[in-house]
């Protein structure tokens, strides 16, 4: 190696000095100087150190754990889980790591996955233990499981009495009940530990939303502040203070602090995209919500305001995913509570609005707001009596609500007390200057009398209250096409677009008018003109697809649309299952898995994406797959059972027949009224052989059902199964009592033909068709009963009478050809081919047409029937044994010998073997 200079060496040292006085701390010296900067309350310069350190050896577990935990100190907790795991790789001891995880996790992730990780875990020392139980403990408490959470904590005070977290936690779990106890807890906590922000975050929480104490709470949370400058919550709660106050300057200091301070933080952002919703700018707020949740930051309040956003939008399905999940997250989101509920009457789910308001409707409840959608969610299930206690016990709590007292009138208007109420909405919409609620559900109530002058007028007094808005236009186009005044229906829709070039409802309307009057092109310009000035507007899109769709654009140009709408709304399941179900019906089936499971990545865990997804797995034949989708919709939605049913479709399909019939008996225990299950189960029991259970499903089901004839259908096939004749015909004439389907008349004739009392059965055929002489069925049954008894002719007769009553019926008409032809008559091949152009593509009607064609010697004709009945149904071997005898027929033995040989290769499967032997041996 070729010796370096003096200048060269001089340089090579001088840099290694400078090296070593900008690097010169070892890993050790980082982590101690880390340690003492947080102790003085530093944490960034702190996790410089921590970084640094870890720079030198990544492997490091406790630089890894320090860095975590500073993170964590400083409010980053979705950061500080992932170094925290990063450190649990590294082997970091349980005892100190674990029960900062914990903490952690309960600002991030759902309380059910944290009590499911931690609530086990047992560590070394008393004080860890206390630690970790307390966060199981608040989990616990976020969860609604208030019992579990006091007696956790319990258990962890009795162990650790002065340990201050299951303390501030008690106090947090009884301030809801007795603020004033928990604030004396938490100054105990305080005496000892002056400098414990957790406490002082605590009261000042206490203070603002139990005492309503604002000057209390800001006082706490700067002292917060004065003891960690950058402490993000309390900067946070400062900010929404401000806006509370209508302080848009000192809220707006506030965050611009925090952008300085934590740019990047999950908490800032989330200010963020609350500002923007706040000024009205939905999309921007939308973005970094997104952005938020795409990263795990699935907070409570995050997705609180992106289901308000949702909801605001129109995407209902979204909206109610995000407030499910929300409510999941924190339970106490009262506001959330409300607003998942009225998304759920909006969309028809008033047993669902009630299930969620629940929590909050203890007895003695002061919500109004809460009263009143239980009230409207009572009136939607059809118990107005219910629903008018409630509106006016909501009504006492803030009877100066209009929103309340409008709900109190719709309740009078449902059972009937229209005078009454309609003066009741004119007096609150002519008090009220400003709220249109009731203006709405007076133009309403008029329109549903057809009081068509008194719905003008509401209009008229509503347009003052909002005179540049598109509402009242539409509603008095609404009224005129009641007059069946189209022309002037029209004027008010365009009146209402000019107003808003966005409004979709005026738009659609005309569309509708445009559609009516056959003039596809002119509604499609309708949409087309709202998407130039809205081009992010999805119904609009969708509305589009659905025209191109309707007046035969190819299935690419509709596709192309619909991913058109999944762009504008990412979010919203409804475009993605447009398009999965058109793919479906394409038979573009590998696409539509594909798009399935697309969908599936972007709105997880929705249950109508991952019933499509199911069907598509289905269709595309990946029946394993299938079954795990429909598993997993099945404990998505616990308590439905149409998943169970989806699920049995594919374990049938994949031969797990046990399996089938377990979901299958899930579902009637959790739906015993939905026929779907009940049908499939019995039938599936009576494929297995398994006929005692089917037996006792059908009882159960006469049971349940002592007046429907389907449970007695269902034990007549039982018995028919088991050759058990009497006991078939008496659960048939049971069924037949009840009003039975035409069809049990069938089973019971099959049943008395089958237990030899032939007079009975036709003693019972003379009475029903006298009772019911335009029972087409039962003559058709008569007629192939006949014909499978060799009784052509009188088959014939039977068909006659049947299509006397439905020349329509194609299977009757093929049913007479093949009965003239058996009895060598003329005119075989003209009825065949009647029945031919009623089902153009039914083999068993073109077979024999063919064979009809070729006993009247028309043998091309004949051939090429024959061939396409074979085409059609390659694997029906007695479609092919009659395209032989016709080649045979026509002299084109070799033709005939190949159909021959394929049949003969069938054995005994085939039941006509003998005559494909007889034929072979005549070539």
């Amino acid at each position: 190696m070729k010796e370096l200079s003096g200048r060269a060496r001089l340089s090579l040292l001088l840099s290694a000095a400078l090296l070593a006085g900008c690097l010169g701390k070892s890993e050790q010296d980082l982590i101690v100087s880390g340690k003492q900067l947080s102790g003085k309350g530093d944490l960034n310069a702190a996790l410089i150190e921590f970084k640094n350190a870890l720079q030198q050896n990544p492997n490091s577990a406790e630089a890894r754990f320090l860095l975590g935990k500073a993170l964590f100190d400083k409010g980053d907790y979705g950061t500080a889980i992932i170094e925290l795991r990063k450190a649990q790789q590294l082997k970091y001891s349980p005892t100190e790591l674990v029960p900062l995880l914990a903490r952690a996790s309960l600002e991030v992730i759902a309380p059910a996955r944290l009590i499911e990780e931690f609530s086990s875990q047992v560590l070394d020392t008393v004080a860890a233990n206390a630690d970790l139980r307390t966060s199981v403990a608040r989990a616990h408490s976020r969860a609604g499981d208030l019992d579990k959470a006091k007696t956790l904590l319990q258990t962890v005070l009795k162990d650790s009495p002065q340990f201050s977290p299951a303390l501030l936690a008690k106090a947090r779990l009884e301030s809801a009940a007795d603020p004033s106890a928990s604030l004396v807890i938490i100054d105990q906590v305080l005496a000892r530990e002056p400098k414990n922000i957790e406490a002082w975050l605590l009261q000042a929480d206490i203070k603002l939303f139990s005492q309503r104490d604002v000057a209390g709470a800001t006082q706490a949370y700067q002292h917060v502040l004065s003891l960690q400058q950058d402490h993000v919550l309390a900067r946070s709660a400062l900010y929404s203070i401000a806006q509370l106050n209508k302080d848009q300057k000192a809220a707006q200091q506030q965050l611009d602090q925090l952008k300085k301070s934590h740019p990047t933080h999950p908490q800032t952002r989330f200010l963020q995209a609350q500002q923007a919703y706040q000024g009205g700018d939905l999309k921007t707020a939308k973005e970094i919500l997104l952005q938020l949740m795409s990263r795990g930051g699935e907070t409570g309040r995050i997705l609180q305001l992106a289901g308000t956003i949702e909801a605001q939008n129109g995407s209902l399905l979204q909206a109610e995913t995000y407030l499910s999940k929300s409510l999941q997250q924190a339970p106490d989101l009262l506001d959330a509570r409300r607003l998942l509920a009225q998304v759920q009457l909006r969309t028809g789910q008033a047993q669902k609005a009630l299930t969620t308001l629940k929590p909050g409707l203890q007895e003695g409840s002061t919500d109004a707001a809460m009263l009143s959608l239980a009230a409207q969610a009572h009136l939607q299930n059809g118990d107005p009596k219910a629903s008018e206690a409630l509106f006016k016990q909501a009504a006492r709590l803030d009877p100066k609500d209009s929103k309340v007292r409008t709900a109190l009138a719709l309740n009078r208007l449902a059972k009937g007390e229209s005078a009454q109420a309609i003066d009741e909405l004119s007096n609150i919409a002519s008090a009220d200057e400003r709220d249109t609620s009731a203006d709405i559900a007076l133009v309403s109530a008029h329109m549903a009398r057809r009081q068509v002058d008194a719905a003008l007028r509401a209009i008229d007094a509503l347009e003052k209250k909002i005179p540049d808005k598109p509402l009242p236009e539409e509603m008095r186009g609404r009224i005129h096409l009641l007059r069946n005044d189209t022309n002037a229906a029209r004027k008010s829709f365009e009146t209402a677009l000019a107003r808003d070039p966005k409004y979709f409802p005026a738009a659609a309307a005309l569309a509708s008018l445009d559609l009516q009057a056959r003039q596809p092109q002119a509604a499609l310009k309708r949409y087309e003109t709202l998407l130039a000035a809205d081009p992010d507007n999805m119904r609009a899109t969708l509305a589009v697809a659905e025209l191109r769709a309707q007046t035969g654009a190819p299935k690419e140009q509709v596709s192309q649309l619909l991913e058109k709408a999944i762009k504008q709304a990412p979010a919203e399941p409804g475009p993605r299952l447009l398009l999965i179900a058109h793919q479906l019906a394409s038979q573009d089936i590998k696409t539509a898995l594909a798009t399935a499971q697309a969908a599936n990545t972007a709105v997880p865990n929705h249950p109508e994406i991952l019933d499509a997804l199911g069907r598509a797995q289905l269709e595309g034949g990946d029946y394993n797959q299938a079954i795990n989708t429909f598993n997993k919709l099945a404990l998505l939605q616990p308590k439905q059972a149409r998943p169970l049913v989806r699920l049995a479709d594919a374990q049938i399909v994949a031969k797990q027949m046990d399996n089938a019939i377990h979901s299958l008996k899930k579902a009637v225990e959790i739906s015993p009224d939905l026929l779907i299950a009940q049908k499939n189960l019995i039938a599936l029991l009576r494929q297995t052989k398994k006929f005692p259970a089917a037996l006792e499903q059908a009882r159960a089901y006469q049971g349940r059902h002592p007046k429907d004839p389907l449970g007695f259908s269902y034990e007549g096939d039982i018995q028919f199964d088991l050759k058990r004749w009497d006991a078939a015909a008496s659960a048939y004439r049971e069924g037949l009592k009840r009003n039975g389907p035409e069809l049990l008349a069938t089973r019971l004739h099959a049943s008395l033909m089958r237990a030899q009392k032939r007079a009975e059965a036709d003693q019972f055929v003379h009475t029903w068709l006298n009772d019911h002489p335009k029972d087409r069925q039962m003559r058709t049954y008569l007629g192939d009963v006949a014909a499978l008894g060799g009784d052509f002719a009188g088959a014939e007769s039977r068909y006659r009478e049947a299509l006397a009553l439905d020349r329509k019926d194609s299977l009757a008409l093929n049913n007479l050809a093949y009965a003239m032809l058996r009895q060598g008559k003329p005119g075989a091949a003209k009825v065949a081919e009647e029945a031919a152009s009623l089902s153009p593509n039914s083999p068993a009607v073109l077979d024999t047409w063919a064979t009809a064609l070729a006993a009247e010697k028309e043998l091309p004709k004949a051939l090429e029937k024959a061939r396409k009945a074979h085409e059609l149904a390659p694997d029906t071997p007695l479609f092919q044994l009659t395209l032989a005898k016709i080649l045979i027929q026509n002299g084109d033995k070799t033709q005939a010998r190949t159909h021959l040989e394929k049949l003969r290769s069938l054995g005994d499967i085939f039941s006509n073997e003998q005559e494909v032997l007889q034929l072979l041996k005549q070539l």
